[in-house]
């Protein structure tokens, strides 16, 4: 007071990005500028934050161990992941859920593609013409509409209570799908169910792992696909599953989740399949959504921000090789179980 001569520090706004120039003025008058000190972690460009690299890559390993385990959910723990903890902003000009939503989608590609390696090629599980015939629909859906609508009335303050609706529906819907009314109707998937169980027990017994049954398609045609899953006979109808395709491949690149948790119900209420062939379809239908999505994205000119897709990438294949070998460990209905309670 007596000098007129004085220090200060300034608190820089957590999303300044690395050498931030700020002007400081005193009673209207500029007195000077600074440089902003960068504080710890890595600087998103695009998410427009600071973060620790290794949080993105330990939450992307879960989220993709948990997407292979039960095929459904891991885009929107990810999602999530992203909103709650790293707080994905976008840089000005631009909505955080324009860049959230393009970078969450190399998740459920890798997550699924690391999966697929043990439930098509090794344990002969994956139905291949249900696969193609929903992954067509999927890329309609998925690179058309859904980034289009996405973009324009997704922000952030909307995407928010729109995927918190979803999900609760998709809980309700997975609840009322475990009751002992619904199990009933579905004797083929019982059986399965059943027969699974009791090889599970038996292989404990022998000290060694569960061995699955694999598909054998019966008939295939633009109509219909028919085909046999451990002694049980499946009919599933084509056109059918190309429009749950294009309305799944729409929703998921619209909220950037991939759409696993609509592609399991859908297969195991409308098409009647258990589990164990539900999973590896909906991570073929989700890494289709991923690759679709993305594209649709960048066509729109929104891209996802480098640093979250390489830790997402890193995550998702360590994580899909977990996940895919935990399945075979638990029973349709402790599937369904997790399924729920993390949603």
């Amino acid at each position: 007071k007596n000098t007129g001569d004085f220090s200060a520090t300034f608190k820089t706004f957590k999303h300044s990005p690395p050498n931030a120039k700020f002007e400081v003025y005193v009673n209207g008058k500029s007195i000077g500028s600074y440089i902003a000190t960068k504080p710890g972690g890595l600087w998103l460009p695009l998410g427009w934050r600071y973060i620790n690299p290794l949080i993105l890559i330990i939450g992307a390993i879960i989220a993709g161990t948990f997407y292979s385990m039960v095929g459904a959910a891991g885009g929107i723990l990810m999602a999530a992941f992203q909103i709650l903890l790293i707080h994905t902003a976008g840089p000005l000009g631009i909505s955080g859920a324009n860049v959230l939503k393009p970078s969450n989608l190399p998740l459920v590609i890798f997550a699924s593609l690391a999966a697929l390696i043990t439930y098509a090629f090794k344990e002969h599980r994956l139905t291949v013409p249900i696969a193609a015939s929903i992954s067509i629909g999927v890329f309609l859906g998925a690179f058309v509409v859904g980034p289009l609508l996405s973009a324009k009335y997704l922000n952030m303050a909307s995407y928010k209570p729109w995927l918190a609706l979803v999900i609760i529906v998709m809980v309700a819907r997975m609840l009322y799908e475990m009751t002992p009314q619904m199990m009933e109707k579905r004797k083929s998937v019982k059986a399965i169910t059943q027969k699974f169980d009791a090889e599970v027990k038996k292989a404990k017994k022998e000290g060694r792992a569960a061995k699955m049954g694999q598909t054998e398609i019966i008939k295939f045609n633009l109509l219909t696909c028919e085909f046999k899953f451990w002694g049980e006979k499946f009919k599933i109808n084509i056109i059918l599953v190309f429009f749950v395709g294009f309305l799944i491949g729409v929703i998921g690149s619209a909220f950037g989740i991939g759409g696993g948790f609509l592609f399991v119900p859908a297969m195991t209420i409308l098409g009647g399949l258990p589990m164990y062939l539900a999973v590896p379809i909906s991570l073929v239908g989700s890494a289709v959504t991923g690759i679709s999505g993305m594209l649709g994205y960048a066509a729109r000119g929104y891209f996802p921000d480098i640093w979250i897709v390489m830790s997402i990438i890193i995550g998702a294949l360590i994580g899909g090789s977990i996940g895919s070998r935990l399945h075979s460990h638990f029973s349709e209905k402790q599937l369904k179980w997790i399924l729920a309670i993390v949603l």
